[in-house]
């Protein structure tokens, strides 16, 4: 009888540290959803060189600076909060090869680009 009250405490001790994990990981999420929601502008003032210019690349359909952009940016982020913009910046470039990409063949080619740069291949 020993045993199995033995057995029994120790599934019950997992049981609650498993539940503890997926608590602290659901209450986690939101947080890290919410400082990946894009920010408003910084009204002129760039938290990284050169972000306005891959704005423009993107609105003047030049996808392939956009993405050498964004991507030489990585090696400059210093701040926790260069890294934040660097992310929204990413995930605007992203978006918008994305939504071009079927339409456009240059678009297609840079986003496949990025992902491959992204990986590291």
């Amino acid at each position: 009888m020993d045993r199995i009250q033995y057995v029994g405490t120790i599934l019950v001790a997992l049981a609650c540290l498993a539940g503890c994990k997926k608590q602290e990981a659901e209450t986690a999420a939101p947080t890290a959803a919410a400082e990946a929601a894009p920010k408003p502008e910084h009204r002129g003032k760039e938290l990284i060189p050169g972000e306005s210019e891959v704005r423009a690349n993107l609105k003047s359909k030049n996808y392939t600076e956009a993405v050498n952009g964004v991507m030489a940016m990585q090696g400059v982020l210093a701040t926790s909060e260069q890294k934040a913009e660097w992310a929204v910046l990413f995930q605007e470039v992203r978006d918008a090869l994305q939504d071009a990409s079927p339409s456009d063949p240059k678009a297609a080619e840079a986003l496949g680009t990025l992902r491959a740069l992204r990986q590291g291949r």
